[in-house]
């Protein structure tokens, strides 16, 4: 795929297969056609950004504020684990729409998935609702007091703690991958297209979860501040308070982790790099 835009004119040719937010009655087969076919031309002046391999977009349509993911096919890693633990070969589209949908269903705040489409190349695009925002969390932190600071990682910990209690792990949870609604500062998620689900998810998954939001914390993060939230994490996931062997021997995995993510961090990843050995970043008790 030369360029998202080279797919989207091809997808919206009538070859395109996808499917509509239908069992909440957000559109008919026809106005999920309509929307495909308006797309394209609306796309050239709305890009949010471009990545290798996916471009997002954000525009009105019929009213409603909307972002666009434009993406490739597929890694073979990817398509390898797919076939594995579904049977099947999602595209990348239909897996962020539906685990959107399953984040939903599970009451976990993300944007509400609105249609996906894919083309015959294996290229494909995910419509979900704009949430309204001014800052992500990494923004919010930076800048944030210390009684605000506290307010924002407890709620990220509870958040976190739920996410991880209904066997999801996100893969990519860093802090500019949750953003503050505009007008009541509730944490939403996004980014959520490696996201997984098992019934027996490893702990090690969790570890890298955790790991990437102490990897993109601002410097505004103190030690204290990164042992409460963890503290507070391992309380709501365990339903009890956490022994300090357990806070121990959590904290030494995450800084680990967090290491490595900043030894092998991806060239257009969005969050900064990872200071190893500044204490105030650690969350060793």
């Amino acid at each position: 795929m030369s360029s998202v835009m080279t797919f989207t004119t091809s997808a919206f040719g009538g070859s395109a297969e996808g499917t509509a937010d239908s069992g909440t009655s957000v559109f008919n087969e026809d106005q999920a056609r309509s929307w495909l076919a308006r797309l394209a031309p609306e796309l050239a002046s709305k890009r949010l950004r471009t990545m290798p391999g996916r471009e997002t977009f954000a525009l009105e349509l019929d009213g409603r504020q909307v972002v666009v993911k434009c993406m490739a096919s597929d890694s073979l890693r990817e398509r390898w684990y797919e076939r594995l633990h579904t049977g099947g070969q999602r595209t990348p589209g239909q897996r962020e729409f539906e685990n959107l949908r399953a984040l939903d269903s599970a009451g976990l705040p993300v944007p509400r998935a609105l249609l996906w489409a894919r083309n015959s190349s294996g290229a494909s695009l995910v419509v979900m609702e704009k949430i309204p925002h001014r800052e992500d969390l990494e923004q919010r932190l930076a800048t944030s007091d210390r009684t605000e600071r506290r307010r924002l990682l407890n709620r990220l910990a509870d958040l976190v703690a739920e996410l991880h209690r209904a066997g999801f792990y996100h893969r990519d949870l860093y802090l500019s991958h949750i953003v503050l609604r505009e007008g009541t500062d509730s944490p939403v998620i996004l980014d959520v297209g490696r996201l997984r689900r098992e019934s027996s998810p490893r702990q090690r998954w969790f570890i890298k979860d955790l790991a990437a939001l102490l990897h993109s914390s601002p410097p505004s993060i103190r030690r204290t501040d990164s042992l409460r939230f963890l503290r507070r994490y391992r309380a709501a996931v365990l339903g009890e308070t956490p022994s300090k062997q357990d806070l121990a021997r959590f904290s030494r995995a995450i800084v680990q982790k967090a290491r490595r993510l900043a030894a092998h961090r991806p060239k257009f990843a969005d969050t900064k790099t990872y200071r190893a050995g500044d204490d105030e970043k650690s969350v060793q008790p």
